[in-house]
């Protein structure tokens, strides 16, 4: 339209000062921004011949939904604007969900050297720069993300770094023998400690089902007295028996 005539016309004079300020009368997010920066460029190509697209990290600042559509995304804007050409896309990307809609055959590995690989060894190589990972096994299209986390990202915690220590020091209490109270934290200048008193709070706020199931029997077994653990059967006994009664009931009508 005349709108879109003008704003061409406009970006092609060469002016001293910017006259007009175009922007969208919106507060946008980051994603958002990235987003609409992505369609623009896309929109700035002519599709006179075949091109070959690099688009880095193209899924920063995304919401995690919309990284796992973004290879669609892509798809869509090359049949939109590309419909009678040749086009090759060449992502690079940190996010699972991207690669979760690949091949392993489409995807380059990399990661960094390190002292005990043989090119550093042999001084073809330093220390930290990038490599091809080789003879990767794993399946990648429509894989599990925390798979593809752990065997494709070379993650080997899937749970932030703050509670993994958190938790990793529950285990140290109640593998250690001594009654002694186990420091957890340091908040401020206030000492957070686990105690009996506690650690069952600390606990439950596990997020993980096993690992806090785990953390529930370890808590049993060092504070229940045998007489508890009889108290426990005859609950477990009497919940057993009612729901047989309730099902009988239940069959009967």
């Amino acid at each position: 339209g005349i709108a879109r005539e003008f704003i061409e016309l406009y970006l092609k004079c060469d002016f001293v000062v910017d006259i007009l300020n175009i922007r969208w009368d919106y507060s946008f997010s980051s994603g958002e921004k990235a987003l609409l920066n992505l369609f623009a460029n896309f929109n700035t190509i002519k599709p006179k011949k075949d091109y070959i697209i690099l688009i880095d990290e193209g899924e920063a600042f995304f919401h995690p939904d919309w990284q796992r559509r973004l290879i669609t995304i892509l798809l869509d804007l090359v049949k939109l604007f590309f419909p009678d050409n040749k086009i090759q896309l060449i992502l690079t990307t940190h996010s699972p969900f991207i690669v979760s809609d690949l091949t392993e055959d489409n995807i380059i590995f990399l990661d960094k050297y390190n002292e005990t690989d043989e090119a550093v060894i042999g001084k073809k190589q330093e220390v930290g720069n990038c490599k091809v990972v080789e003879k990767l096994d794993t399946k990648t299209f429509g894989a599990n993300i925390h798979k593809l986390l752990s065997d494709n990202f070379f993650m080997d915690n899937l749970i932030g770094e703050f509670a993994k220590t958190r938790i990793d020091k529950l285990f140290a209490f109640f593998s250690s023998k001594e009654k002694s109270n186990l420091q957890i934290d340091k908040i401020d200048e206030n000492e957070v400690e686990i105690t009996k008193d506690n650690v069952k709070n600390h606990i439950d706020l596990v997020g993980e089902p096993i690992i806090r199931r785990y953390l529930t029997e370890l808590y049993y077994k060092k504070y229940l007295a045998s007489s508890d653990y009889d108290l426990i059967d005859n609950e477990i006994e009497r919940l057993e028996n009612l729901k047989s009664k309730l099902q009988n009931d239940k069959n009967r009508t």
